[in-house]
Order: structure tokens, then C-alpha cells, then sequence
């Protein structure tokens, strides 16, 4: 598992954040060492972790445009 989780780590740019989105211990620990890999390398980015079972592709592109900091306008019909 720790060879999977370098290699991942290793094609994500350094100074992107991350949102993980997912159920189970293996989210957790990749997150957990996402966060210990930027810890011993100075790197700031930040690491959540959204705990999910699952979810449609509205509802995950809704999580992400959160994350990004851009959350859905929701107009109320008149």
C-alpha cells in the first residue's frame, strides 16, 4: 500500500490541495499520508477528507465546487 500511495503522491503536484472523497480506512490513510509527506517536505497544501458512501456526479461536482471555494448558486423559483 505505501508504494501505491508514493506513486499517487508522486503524480499530484505538490502545491495543489486535495480533496478526497471516498469511505473506508484506505481514504484515511492516504490522506494521513499526504499530510506526513508535506509535513517532512514544508509543503502548506491542504488535505480534506470527505467521508462518503455513494454519491451521483452532481453531488460530487457540488463537494468539489465547495472545496474550490465556488459553492452552486441555488436560485428559488418564483
Amino acid at each position: 500500500m505505501r508504494v501505491f500511495f508514493a506513486r499517487v503522491d508522486a503524480a499530484l503536484p505538490a502545491r495543489d490541495d486535495v480533496l478526497l472523497v471516498g469511505d473506508g480506512e484506505v481514504v484515511e490513510h492516504f490522506a494521513d499520508h499526504l499530510r506526513s509527506e508535506d509535513f517532512v517536505s514544508g509543503f502548506t497544501r491542504r488535505v480534506e477528507l470527505v467521508k462518503s458512501g455513494p454519491i451521483t456526479e452532481r453531488q460530487l461536482l457540488a463537494r468539489i465546487r465547495g472545496f474550490a471555494g465556488s459553492p452552486a448558486l441555488r436560485v428559488l423559483p418564483d
